[in-house]
């Protein structure tokens, strides 16, 4: 059984780290997407303290942590910078995580043809009706940046999610 959770949660970090999110100028602004986890270690003291590493494997339950690093390689600011990223499959956005310094952040129930902010999200059910979104139904987050990112200009955005 352990060598099968080994395997799926290999495959599941592969997925973490392909399909990179869409910006709005893909020549110039550069994006780089990192998966890390939270560990608990004892430092040189003794003390514990929580550190930051790259996923080994995962198990359900587990959390975590995409990274979206994004630096203007170009010459000229960057204007209207979108980043989009999907939420993989086999895991639940953790409600309230999503972040980045002079963003908006919104979200996607339909695989990323619509964003809104979370109040505003509705699901349609099989029965037609109409229900408001959970984080459950996210499969998408978008950060779109306030301001023009200047050349050599650099930040992160990110999220976390549980694996189901």
């Amino acid at each position: 059984m352990s060598h099968f959770r080994a395997f799926t949660a290999g495959l599941f970090l592969l997925a973490f780290t392909t399909g990179m999110p869409a910006l709005a100028d893909e020549g110039a602004v550069k994006l780089k997407k990192v998966v890390e986890m939270e560990i608990k270690v004892k430092d040189q003291s003794g003390k514990m303290i929580i550190k930051r590493v790259p996923p080994k494997t995962v198990l359900p339950g587990d959390e975590v942590i995409f990274i979206l690093r994004y630096t203007n390689n170009g010459k000229a600011s960057a204007d209207n910078v979108v980043i989009n990223d999907i939420i993989p499959k086999h895991t639940l956005y953790n409600a309230g995580s999503a972040y980045g310094k002079d963003v908006q952040i919104s979200f996607s129930v339909d695989n990323g043809s619509m964003f809104d902010t979370p109040e505003n999200l509705i699901v349609k059910m099989p029965d037609g009706k109409e229900r408001p979104a959970n984080e459950s139904d996210y499969t998408n987050v978008r950060w779109v940046l306030n301001k023009p990112l200047a050349p050599k200009g650099h930040g992160q955005v990110g999220f976390r999610a549980i694996v189901r």
